[in-house]
């Protein structure tokens, strides 16, 4: 049994693989069918997700593996609330909204090439995410995120409510009226005729919640404010001609949907498959090891050096990781040799320069990322030296003490080209 979390302000989703190899969300005593746990209004979400995981826990057992979908600012208290619950030596692997998403996809045979869009659309942000898909990874390079005032599917859920008050049973009726059948397909056609006709059509009701009427005329003001959030969003981001998939609460309205492609080319999930799962679904995938999230670094990354051969000191470089061992918020990947970590000496008396490359794997010239000014070290200071890859998707070169005593250095390297020129894929 392995689990996937989504921490969201709302919801907190925990999914797992079925006996019939589908991702669905766990079935936990609070949970909101389709929704996942609610998080209480003013509560932090970190104690809905205690006990969501000691629900989890109790029903299902301890999971072998855990997939924690992590967006750019994720507090990061999420992980100690997991490891306390299922214990220390429960792996917890982080993975980018994006990447689950793409993979949902790609396990449900969609053909991932060249450059994507993930539009996640939440209660509070947008965030867009353009990816680029190379021959072995698949890797976040441009990120846009939104805050709009009073918030996003807030906002919308506000004014749907006419200004009532927006607690839990206030939300959890609103949610109740979408859900009800044929919701969903009034709601679309409705809409569309007060978008032609507002006089005509204003004063339809769209939605009843707790037995009072949403008329057209606040729906598709609310709307509109929401695709224009959206739309501004996704043109900053510059999506032109990508394929653009969109995600979260908001996404499961058509027109949000088409709103978050702005110029791109909006891409559906695969059939029945709820946009505000999406990124929980897929991280369920991958937590099974039914989809490979290809969120590895497809290249090789070097740095210059020095060595002293013959007697002379010469220019050389050094490999810190080979091609698919650098994985977005996965541990330090240090240089090896036959299998054991290089030492390597420090600067030397000076601070000294080192330049960072990158290379394909199949051959061809390497590639300069940047460079680092590596501190003056004492003679004889020998490090082991690595490379680290974030979550959100910076690197850093690390400088860890050879001996094991003293405080690792680290030297920002900011993001990693995602394709080089002439990769072809």
């Amino acid at each position: 049994m392995t689990l996937a979390i989504d921490v969201g302000t709302r919801f907190v989703r925990l999914a797992h693989v079925r006996p019939d190899r589908l991702p669905a969300l766990a079935e936990l005593p609070e949970a909101v069918p389709a929704e996942g746990v609610p998080v209480p209004a003013g509560q932090d979400p970190a104690r809905t997700l205690a006990a969501a995981c000691a629900a989890f826990r109790e029903r299902y057992g301890r999971p072998a593996q855990v997939v924690l979908v992590a967006p750019e600012a994720m507090p990061t208290v999420y992980p100690d609330r997991i490891a306390e619950a299922f214990g220390r030596t429960t792996p917890v692997v982080e993975l980018r909204p994006a990447t689950a998403v793409l993979a949902l996809l790609r396990h449900n045979g969609r053909a991932l090439e060249g450059t994507w869009a993930v539009c996640a659309l939440g209660t509070t942000a947008i965030e867009v995410s353009v990816c680029v898909a190379a021959r072995r990874s698949v890797g976040v390079r441009r990120f846009v995120r939104h805050t709009p005032e009073g918030g996003l599917g807030a906002a919308f859920d506000s004014t749907l409510l006419g200004g009532a008050a927006t607690d839990d049973a206030a939300l959890a009726a609103l949610r109740a009226a979408r859900d009800a059948p044929g919701s969903a397909a009034r709601w679309e056609r409705v809409i569309a005729r007060a978008e032609r006709h507002p006089a005509r059509y204003d004063d339809m009701a769209v939605l009843w919640v707790d037995g009072r009427e949403v008329p057209a005329g606040t729906a598709r003001h609310a709307l509109a404010v929401l695709r224009e959030q959206v739309g501004h969003a996704a043109a900053e981001a510059g999506l032109e001609d990508l394929p653009v998939v969109a995600v979260g609460g908001p996404a499961r309205l058509a027109a949000v949907r088409r709103a978050a492609a702005g110029a791109g080319r909006a891409v559906e999930l695969p059939a029945a498959a709820d946009p505000a799962l999406a990124a929980v679904l897929g991280a369920a995938l991958v937590a099974a090891g039914l989809v490979d999230p290809a969120d590895r670094y497809p290249y090789e990354v070097l740095i210059g050096a020095r060595r002293v051969h013959r007697g002379r000191l010469t220019e050389t470089e050094l490999t810190l990781c080979g091609p698919g061992r650098l994985v977005p918020g996965g541990a330090t990947v240090f240089a090896e040799r036959a299998g054991r970590r290089v030492a390597v000496g420090g600067a030397g008396e000076r601070p000294r320069e080192a330049e960072v490359r990158v290379r394909d794997a199949d051959g061809g010239p390497a590639v300069r990322v940047g460079t680092v000014t590596l501190p003056a070290s004492r003679a004889g200071e020998r490090f082991h030296i690595g490379i680290a890859m974030a979550a959100a998707g910076p690197t850093r070169l690390v400088l860890r003490p050879a001996g094991g005593s003293g405080e690792p250095h680290e030297y920002p390297l900011g993001e990693l080209p995602g394709v080089l020129e002439g990769d072809h894929h």
